[in-house]
């Protein structure tokens, strides 16, 4: 639940596991990710960020599953039991993980905010579990062969936000 405005947010950032939340940038998103964190935190909220486990941040880092917790976790082949690819395995259990902290701190109090900077659909999906607490960074646009729900609704929400 959202405290009084005058209190600091709790703020969960998920950025995408690939590359870490530093200098020298793998690209824009890592770079906005940095800036975006960074700011709140100088702003005064408390702000966990799900990363990269090289990531720099003023942010409380929160390391995501990196490839050798994963290899440990998983069987070789264990991938190829549930059909799909092992990369696509490693990003699935990534963000389950990290969503599953995020979902447990909330059930606490911890957290008034979730704000997804990942390209993974998982995050963009069990972000309905934080109705409209649950934010992400993607640029606008018409998407008229997307038809599933999750996504249709959060474009149409962040478009009604930021369209005024």
């Amino acid at each position: 639940m959202i405290r009084s405005s005058n209190s600091p947010l709790r703020i969960a950032i998920i950025a995408h596991s690939l590359y870490p939340i530093a200098q020298p940038y793998a690209g824009g998103l890592e770079m906005i990710t940095q800036l975006i964190c960074d700011e709140l935190v100088a702003q005064g909220h408390e702000i966990l960020l799900y990363a990269h486990k090289d990531s720099e941040t003023k942010a409380t880092l929160v390391p995501l599953l990196t490839r050798h917790e994963f290899n440990k976790m998983v069987y070789d082949n264990e991938h190829e039991t549930v059909a799909m690819g092992r990369e696509e395995m490693y990003q699935y259990l990534t963000y389950q993980i990290a969503l599953r902290d995020i979902i447990e701190r909330d059930e606490r109090g911890e957290i008034d905010i979730v704000h997804n900077h990942s390209l993974h659909h998982i995050p963009m999906m069990t972000g309905q579990a934080f109705g409209e607490r649950f934010f992400y960074h993607f640029p606008y646009a018409y998407f008229s062969a997307v038809t599933f729900g999750t996504f249709n609704t959060a474009l149409w929400y962040n478009h009604s936000i930021y369209s005024n």
